[in-house]
């Protein structure tokens, strides 16, 4: 932790407990780590410090337009038009805002993620992950600020990278 300043971060301890308690993470089994695994949970955390920047408004933030979701779901790709979306919206606004698949979210803030879409659920070993026009995402759901027009594209896989 920094100990100087008004500047508070999170540390990787605190995220993963944090993490544990919501379930999101069960207690290691094991003592080796898998070294990707943990890169995951880095990048993931750095978007949970209460500091993390969001990408820049243009046009004063009053840019309403479309922002198309696309789900990669069992074989299918689903594509949705959330139309009315105003600058400054997060990602998980916009995915509440779908009407199919059924979207489940947990958590609140930056500590927000995707639980299932369609009925397919994040587990320890695999989940939803998502890029914002073409460019994997760097924070969580509940952070990510967009400005239409945008496109969110969502893969379940598997966080090992196998996939």
């Amino acid at each position: 932790m920094h100990s100087g300043g008004a500047k508070k971060t999170m540390s990787m301890d605190t995220l993963l407990r944090g993490l544990t308690r919501l379930h999101i993470l069960s207690p290691p089994r094991r003592t080796r780590q898998c070294p990707l695994t943990l890169l995951t949970l880095l990048i993931v955390g750095s978007g949970c410090s209460p500091n993390a920047s969001s990408p820049a408004k243009t046009g004063g933030g009053s840019n309403i337009g479309t922002v198309t979701v696309v789900i990669e779901l069992n074989d299918e790709t689903i594509q949705q038009d959330v139309e009315g979306v105003a600058a400054g919206t997060t990602v998980a606004d916009v995915m509440l805002r779908l009407r199919t698949p059924a979207v489940r979210i947990r958590g609140s803030g930056a500590m927000m993620f995707v639980e299932s879409i369609g009925g397919q659920m994040t587990t320890g070993g695999e989940g939803w992950v998502y890029r914002v026009n073409d460019e994997f995402a760097d924070r969580g759901i509940g952070n990510y600020v967009i400005e239409p027009p945008a496109t969110i594209h969502w893969r379940h896989s598997s966080f090992s990278g196998t996939d």
